[in-house]
């Protein structure tokens, strides 16, 4: 084995110096941090440690599409109620709320479709190593022909608002000359994400829809594993995300397609001969945490190679060939997501080492590149039972109302000059429902932050405030209501000013309630961190083993650790931030803030300088 080892490392000299390869697919593309607060210790830190968040190059905002002057894509609206539209029905089976205007036949073939879909999937990635949250999701469904209806008098209307608002920009300024945009259209399906739930729209046309034909898109099942807690390696998100498309779930078996490597070149020659040479990297740096946010590391050919290589280690683990592979994979995947990942973990799960796992991955890719892998499902469990109904009034108006108010962002990020009208619109659904006695707790959670995602947190603190007091079940509210709080307690005093316990209870209370619900968010404990960090006092008993759980839930969130290390020193726990600074240090994507963390460990390890 000795010359495959030189065989496959050769291949990856001679290909890096000769070509340039563009992946198929994109690479994982790490979110910005979500918020960015003041942490500010009171007690002095040990001489010669300053903690500074590393700062935030926010990209421009994007052109409107009435600079750009081409067609606008829009999210879904529905703008007014008519008699002569079919009645919504609901449905809430499993982890989805279901809200449909579609026949009763086509809503339950299009329910059980989901629910077979999540079933079969789960076959594939175990549902433990997918997000989950107790905020249900939103899935509205609405037949092709109201859609264009609908689509025809919103054009209409926003079209005129926007040429309306370019006259206006014109009058003021005659040298910006800008044109309307031509031409609205509306996106037929979309799903749109928020911090603690999701929702999704799709237009349905009945004529034609066939239970079978539907799959879960691939940015689904990618956002599915991204959002998971403990947080998952990189290269097991790549690797499940890559083979995820090119794998067929609603037939029976599971069949994953044929691979192709890197070129044609590569595929073809590993077609021809199996002995044939093939780009691949060690193992070791595969499972490393800086795989590729090094410099050095971030050669096209390497990136290829690596993302790659995390899709065949995958679907060698879950071939049937190759079992039990499948249950070691996952097995490894799940104690990796809590620790470092190590050659003795690997070994524990597996039986044998990094080594011989190189040896038999370059073995597979030829057997790989040939033919299809199946694996076959097994008994399955049986669907659950749903009933369909009428849907209420109430219903209506929240489920609708989720949806509009996660319209507001998108629109905000896309299409600013339209914002107006959206913002209009999920506030009158969500208002009307009010207006007509609906004390829904859930409801008053939509409103509250509808308000925030439209820009007026003074309109949505009374609708937060009375939310908590209903102890809605939805993470975002607590921590929004306690960040409107937070900044409300610290404007305009002094960064180094301490608070005492007393003054902090409002902040810590819907904080420590949002740490009990699902899904747990990393802004949660950063905030929570940063109000310890501000107090007078000791950390309390209870809160501090919080914030060092949520070290493992976010251990590749370089902000959660970091901001723990500092508490931790605010207590004398120095060996323990030493431990956290060196996580942080481990997922810094950035290499001098990475550089920076290694310093402050190295002044902390140091002895204390003797008393003058």
């Amino acid at each position: 084995m000795i010359t495959a080892r030189i065989r496959f490392f050769a291949g990856l000299a001679v290909h890096m110096a000769a070509t340039v390869f563009a992946a198929d697919a994109p690479s994982i593309q790490v979110a910005p941090p979500l918020i960015t607060l003041p942490a500010v210790p009171i007690a002095e830190p040990p001489a010669g440690v300053t903690l500074q968040p590393a700062p935030i190059n926010a990209p421009p905002p994007p052109k409107s599409a009435v600079e750009l002057e081409k067609a606008v894509e829009l999210p879904p609206m529905i703008i007014t109620e008519s008699s002569k539209a079919p009645p919504w029905l609901y449905a809430a089976v499993g982890d989805t709320e279901y809200l449909s205007r579609c026949s009763a036949a086509t809503t339950r073939a299009f329910v059980t479709a989901q629910l077979e879909i999540r079933r079969m999937l789960r076959v594939f990635i175990p549902a433990d190593l997918l997000a989950s949250s107790s905020v249900p999701a939103v899935s509205l469904l609405v037949p092709l022909e109201t859609g264009r209806a609908a689509d025809d008098a919103v054009s209409r209307e926003m079209l005129r608002s926007a040429k309306q608002s370019v006259r206006d920009a014109n009058d003021e300024n005659s040298r910006k000359r800008k044109q309307a945009a031509g031409q609205l259209r509306f996106l037929p399906n979309l799903r749109l994400d928020d911090r603690d739930m999701l929702a999704v729209f799709s237009f349905l046309n009945e004529r034609d829809f066939r239970r079978e034909n539907l799959i879960a898109a691939p940015d689904y099942v990618f956002s599915r594993l991204v959002a998971r807690t403990p947080t998952l390696p990189l290269w097991l998100i790549e690797g499940i995300s890559r083979l995820y498309p090119r794998s067929s779930f609603r037939v029976d078996p599971i069949t994953m397609e044929p691979v192709r490597w890197l070129s044609s070149e590569d595929t073809a020659g590993l077609l021809r001969d199996p002995e044939s040479r093939r780009v691949m990297i060690p193992v070791n740096e595969l499972f490393a945490s800086d795989a590729l946010s090094t410099p050095e590391n971030q050669h096209s050919t390497r990136v290829a190679a690596w993302q790659l290589q995390a899709a065949l280690f995958v679907r060698w683990a879950l071939d049937p060939a190759n079992a039990p592979a499948a249950e070691s994979f996952w097995r490894f995947a799940r104690r990796i997501s809590l620790e470092p990942a190590s050659e003795a973990i690997f070994i524990e799960c597996f039986g044998f080492g990094y080594a011989d796992l190189q040896e038999r991955l370059s073995d597979y890719l030829p057997v790989a590149v040939k033919q299809p892998a199946r694996i076959p499902p097994g008994r399955l469990p049986p669907l659950p039972r749903f009933e369909l109904k009428p849907a209420t009034p109430a219903q209506i108006a929240r489920l609708r109302g989720e949806w509009e108010r996660l319209e507001i962002p998108f629109v905000r990020r896309h299409h600013p000059e339209f914002l107006p009208k959206y913002i209009e619109q999920a506030r009158t659904t969500l208002r009307r429902a009010v207006g007509r006695g609906d004390r829904d707790p859930r409801l008053f959670a939509a409103l509250g932050l509808c308000e925030l995602d439209a820009g007026d947190a003074g309109a949505a603190r009374s609708y937060l405030e009375q939310a908590v007091t209903d102890r809605v079940i939805r993470p975002r509210v607590y921590f929004e209501l306690a960040r409107l709080r937070w900044l409300e307690l610290i404007r305009g005093v002094p960064e180094n000013t301490g608070f005492t316990v007393a003054e902090l209870q409002p902040i810590l209370e819907p904080l420590r309630m949002a740490t009990t619900q699902s899904p747990p968010l990393p802004e949660v404990f950063i905030l929570l961190a940063d109000a310890w960090l501000r107090c007078r006092e000791r950390v309390a008993a209870s809160d501090l083993p919080a914030l060092v759980a949520a070290t493992v839930l976010f251990r590749r969130l370089p902000s959660v650790s970091s901001r723990v290390a500092m508490v931790q020193l605010r207590e004398g726990r120095r060996a323990e931030a030493i431990e956290l600074l060196g996580v942080s240090a481990e997922f810094a994507t950035d290499p001098a803030v990475r550089t920076r963390y290694q310093e402050v460990i190295t002044t902390l390890k140091a002895p204390p300088r003797p008393a003058r």
